[in-house]
């Protein structure tokens, strides 16, 4: 096996691993929480959304660094951190954030007046801002956490290793293949 599989083979056991550790972990926070409480485990995960993304997304980021830059031996330009053309890249990042939070919006408002599904209250009330406070630390996550640990570990870390092995289109394909598996939900 050369380099190159052996190194794809490892981002998708990393992959694996994460999934299979945010989902553990965010199972035994909220089972204790609620039982610790008293509330319901749906209860729970709306009092913990905040700090369950914090520790999920910072796990992302750590497992891609440190296989990605001790295991695979690679440097970290290559996984995608850099400060060159920073300030460019952070206007064009902003950008097309903004423009594609614009469109998702746009996308999920057409979707729920054209699929007839009753989303749990719940989970609207886990992801909705109930306050200007509770929309600034959304934000903030968004924009300062979950985007760049996201972006660290599917499209640095997967996408780019992907992409060394068989070229920038597997790479883009993988890595957008289990960007979806990892926000998949059978329930919802």
């Amino acid at each position: 096996m050369n380099k190159e599989s052996r190194d794809a083979l490892i981002a998708i056991c990393v992959f694996i691993l994460s999934v299979v550790l945010i989902s553990s972990l965010d199972g035994l926070v909220l089972a204790y929480y609620a039982h610790a409480t008293g509330l319901s485990l749906e209860r729970a995960a709306v009092a913990s959304t905040k700090v369950l993304l914090i520790v999920n997304e910072l796990l992302f980021a750590s497992l891609a660094v440190f296989f990605f830059v001790r295991i695979l031996k690679r440097t970290f330009s290559e996984l995608g951190l850099t400060t060159a053309r920073f300030i460019r890249n952070a206007a064009l990042g902003l950008v097309v954030g903004v423009g594609g939070w614009f469109v998702a919006v746009v996308l999920t408002f057409l979707l729920t007046r054209l699929v007839p599904y009753k989303i749990p209250e719940w989970f609207v009330e886990m992801l909705t801002a109930m306050s200007p406070l509770d929309l600034a630390i959304y934000l903030i996550l968004t924009w300062v956490l979950i985007g760049p640990c996201e972006e660290i570990f599917f499209r640095g870390f997967i996408q780019g290793t992907f992409a060394a092995w068989k070229g920038p289109v597997v790479g883009l394909v993988v890595g957008s293949i289990l960007f979806g598996l990892a926000h998949f939900d059978p329930v919802m």
